[in-house]
């Protein structure tokens, strides 16, 4: 009963799916029931539904301590911690009681489906899935699968996604999905732009600016910033320098700031409100050329590249299936401007030749981040674009 399995299973309950939570013991189940009740309820005050739909919604969540009930479940959600051992754990248990064909769903934002799917007794009906928060409001889910996945299974989940409201990608998870991916070149840039001197208020403000909804430190803090270190020591033992953890991440998870869960990150927290947090900038080691009157175009261009070069990357080596996807998964998952239109978009928009530009000057500064796909120099000479209509 973590608070991205109440939230999952208040969706499912609310598109008329039956669900059965699991809590370690029967106050945690109790809660987690609790919780859902309180989803409804809020529905319900706000007139979005009437008495019998909040009686009969509620109706469909059943709590429990074991895993009775679990057998009759076609689908199972694993939303543990995100922590291998424990998810690894989860699913010895949890398998020799359900259906040979029910499909078991790890949701996580550090491990690469493979490594937990590659521990099943049936590899082919375990995937992976992000659901973004909040699980109500946000349209995507990113489905991970591996060379194993079964299409049956897999087409059942993209059925069940749709059922509930969300438009699914599916991605290859064999080394991080393409949003964490995403994702982390732009947390990565960010931290080293304020290592260089810029101001973590000038990057937040300049992003927002750009059409991104909350500022990329916001985002840290909201994910954990315990979570981001972790995915990015994965990524990097798979990737190298291409997504290097920056240093700052290890010292504020060793001096406890790792976001909203405990109050305290780049924003301290009270109540539910954040407020920045100037101390923060004693864990940034500075390098000694510090940026100098970095205007928030420049931001704004810098972190856009950096997510840009990392999901052209992901296509050539086919984590996602198109570059249609991939902006899909960036404008409904990350936040990406819609008026950019998505990574791809904005390539087409401003010309492959000129982001190669761009991406060159950039790796000769800053080295091998920056180093563009071989994707992009290709169709920067054939002179093609991702959309050709």
């Amino acid at each position: 009963t973590s608070p991205m399995g109440i939230k999952i299973a208040s969706l499912a309950a609310d598109n008329g799916v039956r669900v059965r939570l699991k809590g370690d013991d029967d106050v945690e189940a109790g809660s987690g029931l609790k919780e859902c009740y309180s989803f409804f309820r809020e529905k319900y005050e706000n007139q979005k539904i009437n008495d019998l739909e909040f009686e009969h919604k509620f109706d469909l969540i059943s709590a429990t301590s074991d895993y009775s009930g679990f057998k009759r479940s076609q689908i199972i959600f694993e939303c543990a911690e995100d922590d291998l051992k424990l998810k690894l754990d989860i699913l010895k248990e949890v398998e020799p009681l359900i259906l040979d064909d029910s499909i078991y769903l790890s949701n996580s934002f550090v491990y690469p489906i493979a490594d937990i799917a590659s521990n099943s007794i049936r590899p082919d009906r375990v995937m992976g899935i992000r659901i973004f928060d909040p699980a109500g409001s946000s349209e995507l889910i990113e489905i991970s699968v591996t060379e194993t996945t079964s299409k049956e299974a897999l087409a059942e989940i993209i059925e069940f996604s749709k059922h509930v409201g969300k438009i699914p990608i599916v991605v290859n998870g064999g080394t991080g999905s393409y949003t964490t991916r995403v994702q982390l070149a732009y947390f990565n840039e960010c931290l080293t732009l304020v290592s260089e001197g810029v101001s973590i208020e000038d990057i937040e403000d300049a992003m927002v600016s750009l059409g991104f909804e909350e500022g990329p430190f916001k985002v840290m803090d909201k994910i954990g910033i315990d979570l981001v270190q972790k995915a990015s020591n994965i990524i990097y033992q798979v990737h190298g320098d291409k997504i290097k953890p920056h240093p700052s991440l290890g010292l504020l998870v060793s001096n406890e700031r790792i976001g909203v869960k405990n109050g305290k990150g780049f924003y301290r927290y009270h109540k539910g409100q954040g407020k920045f947090d100037k101390s923060v900038y004693k864990f940034f080691p500075v390098q000694s050329e510090k940026a100098e009157n970095i205007s928030h175009k420049d931001i704004q261009e810098r972190l856009l590249l950096a997510m840009v070069n990392e999901a052209l990357l992901c296509l050539e080596e086919g984590v996602i299936q198109s570059p249609q996807d991939g902006d899909i998964a960036a404008l409904l998952g990350l936040g990406f401007p819609s008026v950019l239109g998505g990574p791809f978009n904005y390539v087409d928009s401003i010309g492959a030749g000129e982001i190669l530009k761009k991406l060159h000057n950039l790796s000769v500064k800053f080295g091998a981040r920056y180093i563009s796909p071989v994707l992009l120099k290709n169709t920067s000479v054939s002179g093609n674009k991702f959309y050709e209509n």
